[in-house]
């Protein structure tokens, strides 16, 4: 079994929270010190200060895995490994039907190799 943790990606969806670099690094060590498998980052696609975190999250040496989540488009791959990751959540918003709402439990899926420790 494998734990994965959203609270850096859902975090951020909360109406009025926004975190800094240094805010959403001290929180990936404390979840990375729970012995979590995966932490979920947000999207490199959006914004160049998301992608600047993510890198310097990514280039931190924790033990979990840190992958930023990818729409499945090149150009969004592309940002998500230009952040140093070795892992991404591709994620297709084509699959889910317009009239669902976001509660629906959606798979996921982990692309990537784990590192050599």
């Amino acid at each position: 079994m494998k734990i994965l943790d959203t609270t850096l990606r859902d975090g951020e969806q909360t109406p009025g929270v926004s975190l800094t670099t240094e805010s959403k690094l001290l929180i990936a060590k404390k979840i990375d010190s729970l012995g979590v498998d995966i932490i979920e980052a947000g999207s490199a696609h959006h914004f160049r200060g998301e992608r600047a975190s993510i890198k310097k999250i990514a280039n931190e040496g924790l033990n979990a895995r840190y992958a930023p989540t990818a729409a499945l488009r090149k150009r969004i791959f592309d940002a998500a490994l230009g952040c140093d990751v070795d892992s991404i959540h591709p994620r297709s918003t084509g699959l889910r039907p317009a009239h669902q709402g976001k509660t629906e439990k959606r798979p996921r899926i982990l692309f990537g190799r784990w590192r050599s420790k």
